[in-house]
């Protein structure tokens, strides 16, 4: 998925490139991948590279924390978010830093975790709580998401069935 994303970047005038990724634990292997790619197509990776802490980052493959542990983990990533928006106004370089643990853990299981995940997607619902925005659609990056507006045989429209994964 990265690769592809970073297929469809023009860099050509950037000067001054970063990302941001969002990760559940140790998930910074995309945020090296995409480094690693935008140096070998300019000669120069990322300017700056961040990783932020969120709940519930992949829902098919764990439960997302509730209540306090999810609200103190949303108030670590306004913190860091404050944090990586002052550095990116500054035009600060930022290295993705070194993580080695995230590399092999990704070398090492990336095939049947990609494949664990297509299995779990098939099950993917979502809550009573989407509103139907399609906000989730129109961000996925490798359009795993579609949409779909159903109505039930009263002619209501039952939001949790209306994303497709």
């Amino acid at each position: 998925m990265v690769a592809e994303f970073a297929e469809r970047l023009d860099l050509s005038r950037a000067n001054y490139t970063f990302a941001v990724v969002t990760m559940g634990g140790m998930g910074v292997s995309a945020l090296h991948q995409l480094n690693d790619i935008v140096r070998e197509r300019r000669g120069r990776g990322l300017d700056a590279a961040f990783a932020v802490r969120m709940p519930g980052n992949f829902p098919p493959l764990y439960r997302p924390p509730a209540g306090e542990k999810r609200d103190a983990v949303l108030l670590a990533a306004d913190e860091r978010l404050a944090e990586i928006a002052e550095a990116i106004g500054s035009g600060r370089l930022v290295s993705p830093g070194f993580a080695p643990i995230s590399r092999l853990v990704n070398a090492l299981s990336y095939g049947s975790l990609a494949k664990s995940a297509h299995d779990a997607a098939e099950a993917f619902s979502v809550s009573a709580a989407c509103t139907g925005c399609g906000t989730c659609a129109k961000v996925c990056p490798a359009g795993n998401l579609t949409l779909a507006i159903w109505r039930d045989s009263a002619g209501s429209e039952p939001a949790p069935e209306a994303l497709l994964w």
